[in-house]
């Protein structure tokens, strides 16, 4: 069983700039990423890290003028911390995430 530690969250990203979500480098679990292209088709990846060059765990494409959810009850792990990389065709990324043990 996860051992949650802390206030869920959400993360809303709109300025097309990637992003550390949470505390840097500490543990996250999501469970909900939606990617919102704009009219160009786009793509964002979840890493595992702080950085680009984290591990790709999770990654959602999105057609041009339309939205991608991924969701899941028990979530998704970033033990290395979680790090959005976000294409310039997103109008928006959400991503819902708890801070984990």
């Amino acid at each position: 069983m996860p051992g949650f530690l802390g206030t869920p969250g959400v993360t809303r990203i709109t300025n097309k700039t990637d992003a550390v979500v949470g505390a840097s480098g500490s543990p996250v679990r999501v469970f909900d990423f939606t990617v919102v292209a704009t009219n160009t088709a786009t793509v964002a990846v979840l890493r595992n890290g702080t950085t680009t060059g984290g591990t790709n765990q999770l990654q959602l494409d999105a057609a041009a003028n339309k939205c991608t959810t991924w969701t899941s009850a028990n979530g998704l792990l970033f033990d290395g911390g979680l790090f959005a990389d976000v294409d310039a065709n997103t109008t928006a990324v959400t991503i819902s995430w708890m801070p984990e043990l």
